[in-house]
């Protein structure tokens, strides 16, 4: 099933009432996404819609949310410790950071670990300075069927009312975008 709702011959309607006989309990998170990807788009987060709101703790056990950034640019990463290529830009993310904080933007990582000491060992390891929480879920849980993550790193950028302004940013997209917010303001 998850095959066919990728490129099928059937229509929506039939994916969906197909969808619903089965037995979703005896099948992996992971099929299940994916069909409900494939089936249900219109139930993933993209620009313009206002963001589901994240929680989890931080390094030090307090709690944080998305909604403790309201009134300011909020850039999201999503990553796991296991995450070779997220390792990687987090150079890139401290730039960001360095360069954007000033202009009112905060990044927050939301880790999709499993595991909580393993990604307070990466946090310790690489010396994150932006904030994380962890979130208590991995790539089959809600927070990736929210904005369709198939793969991390990924992240998002919302702005200051809570509004998703894009997807999967790099510096030059952020600068683009703050500059043009600034000059707008």
């Amino acid at each position: 099933m998850a095959e066919i709702s990728s490129d099928s011959t059937l229509s929506k309607n039939q994916l969906k009432n197909l969808y619903q006989k089965l037995n979703r309990t005896i099948l992996d998170p992971y099929t299940i996404k994916k069909l409900e990807r494939n089936i249900y788009p219109e139930n993933i987060l993209t620009i313009g819609d206002q963001i589901f709101d994240i929680s989890g703790n931080d390094y030090k056990e307090e709690k944080l949310s998305t909604k403790d950034f309201r009134g300011k640019f909020l850039l999201i990463d999503f990553w796991a410790s296991w995450c070779k290529p997220c390792i990687d830009q987090f150079p890139e993310l401290e730039i960001m950071n360095d360069k954007f904080k000033n202009k009112g933007l905060v990044i927050l990582g939301v880790s999709l670990d499993e595991d909580r000491k393993s990604w307070k060992k990466a946090i310790d390891k690489h010396n994150l300075s932006w904030q994380n929480i962890f979130s208590e879920e991995d790539l089959a849980g809600e927070i990736s069927k929210k904005y369709g993550i198939n793969s991390i790193p990924f992240n998002i950028l919302i702005n200051e009312k809570g509004v998703i302004l894009q997807k999967n940013v790099n510096e030059n997209d952020l600068k683009e975008i703050l500059t043009h917010y600034n000059e707008s303001s």
